[in-house]
Formats: C-alpha cells, sequence, structure tokens
C-alpha cells in the first residue's frame, strides 16, 4: 500500500469548481463593458434623466404654485368675512349707542363713550389689514 492518498473526482464536479471562475470572470467582463459604457454612453443618458427630472420637478411647482393660490384666496375670504363682520357690529352698537342717547338724558361722559363707539368704526375701515397676496 501506498503513503498516498489519491482522490478522484466525480464527472462533472469540474463544471462546478469552474463555477467561481466564470462568476469572477463575468464580473471582470461587466466591469469592463460598465467603464466603456459610462465613458461613451453614459452622459447621454445623466441628460435624459436630467432633462426628465426637469420636467417633473416643473409640473411639481405649478402644482403647488395652484394650492398656494387657492389657500390665499381662502385666506382673503375669511379677511374680508371677518373684516365685515367686525364692521357690522361696531356699526350696530354705534346705531344703538346714537338711539339711546337720542332717548336718554345723558351725561357727559355717555356722550364721549358713544362718540368713541362711532370712531371704532372709522379706526376699523382705516387700520383694516390688508388682503394677502403672493
Amino acid at each position: 500500500m501506498s503513503n498516498t492518498l489519491r482522490m478522484t473526482l466525480p464527472a462533472g464536479t469540474t463544471t462546478v469548481l469552474a463555477a467561481p471562475r466564470q462568476f469572477w470572470l463575468a464580473t471582470l467582463g461587466a466591469a469592463a463593458v460598465t467603464r466603456e459604457w459610462a465613458g461613451k454612453e453614459a452622459r447621454t443618458v445623466f441628460r435624459a434623466l436630467i432633462n426628465e427630472g426637469t420636467v417633473v420637478e416643473t409640473r411639481a411647482i405649478r402644482v403647488v404654485a395652484r394650492r398656494i393660490e387657492t389657500s390665499v384666496a381662502r385666506a382673503n375670504a375669511l379677511v374680508r368675512d371677518a373684516r365685515t363682520g367686525v364692521r357690522a357690529s361696531v356699526e350696530s352698537i354705534a346705531t344703538i349707542a346714537a338711539r339711546l342717547r337720542e332717548r336718554l338724558p345723558v351725561v357727559h361722559a355717555r356722550l364721549v363713550v358713544v362718540d368713541r363707539v362711532e370712531d371704532a368704526t372709522a379706526i376699523v375701515d382705516r387700520d383694516a389689514h390688508p388682503s394677502f397676496s403672493v
């Protein structure tokens, strides 16, 4: 008997042992093709992607701008409604105070209060906040 161990490979194992090397070679080939593609064609693909991104960005900005305009219009309507309500309330109070002043004997202090209420209408008109604008 001999001291050496002989090992025989079953049929088909050479392809199994060659698979890692083939995978390595395929990876190197892919890297080479990618490098070549990056040098020649990547620039045009990259520019096309930039152009598509620009189109998408423009559309998004338009959508956001429309929504902002809608929000501003709603805010302006709310401000108008609030201003109208305050003006109507002040005018109503001033009218009631004027009627009371005509019907009742009033002291000077009450006249000053009524004058201030009537002046409040002018203050609301003068100091009203301007409409929002974009």
